[in-house]
């Protein structure tokens, strides 16, 4: 928990799980990400890294990632890695990120995801919000895990501009190769006096090859409005699934 009334540049912040936690092995293990709160009162904040991953096995109960929550009365950015990712079976956690008074700046790849190698993990939570603009050229994915799972959510907020390079994905994905799929995630995209624009190649995707989709919005309140140079992919597959 860091709190300043100057500009905060960090190199890296991690509070993951136990990263031994055996594969395959005890199923009981419980090794949460941890918690990473920062609140720069009066100044810019900036990092390299920001990791809080879980390892462990989580359905309901069991590991989960960890919280991470980014707060700042200037502009913030992360130039590498976000992560609250799940590992061998266990669930994403939620990254909140917020700009009072400035931007929000993406240039790095953030990980919400469950283990795509494992038979479980649910998809977490991104949550931006920025009083001027978002930018976003880092790919996030926030992908879900095994039948009966869900990919998370990425909801961003810009009271001015919105614009994204890279692609955002939500999928619901199969579980270590094998078996049932999750249902995909969902992906809101909102600008209020700005455009918000999508380059081209930077895809949303929240389809699941074996259950349903989840949803996108975009949305502007600017005349500049949405422009989307991208693909926007919401497909599903299977009996009684939605796309």
């Amino acid at each position: 928990n860091t709190t300043g009334a100057a500009p905060v540049d960090i190199w890296s912040l991690r509070a993951s799980g136990y990263a031994n936690a055996p594969v395959g092995g005890d199923l009981n293990v419980i090794s949460h990400g941890g918690s990473i709160t920062v609140n720069a009162t009066n100044g810019p904040v900036s990092f390299q890294n920001v990791v809080a991953d879980s390892v462990g096995v989580g359905i309901g109960i069991g590991s989960r990632g960890g919280t991470i929550s980014i707060t700042s009365k200037s502009d913030a950015s992360i130039s590498n890695l976000l992560s609250a990712a799940g590992k061998n079976g266990s669930n994403a956690g939620p990254i909140s990120i917020n700009s009072t008074a400035g931007s929000v700046i993406l240039s790095g790849t953030t990980n919400l995801s469950g283990d795509s190698s494992s038979s479980r993990g649910w998809g977490g939570l991104l949550t931006v919000n920025a009083a001027t603009n978002i930018s976003v050229s880092g790919q996030i994915t926030a992908d879900g895990v095994g039948e009966g799972g869900y990919a998370g959510v990425v909801n961003m907020t810009a009271q001015g501009a919105l614009s994204s390079t890279t692609p955002i994905v939500a999928r619901g994905l199969q579980a270590g190769g094998s078996g049932g799929y999750a249902t995909g995630g969902r992906v809101g995209l909102r600008a209020v006096t700005g455009a918000l624009s999508l380059a081209a190649g930077a895809n949303i995707d929240v389809s699941s090859p074996g259950a349903s989709a989840g949803g996108i919005s975009l949305s502007s309140s600017s005349a500049s409005g949405v422009i989307a140079n991208s693909d926007l992919l919401a497909s599903g597959s299977g009996a009684g699934s939605l796309g």
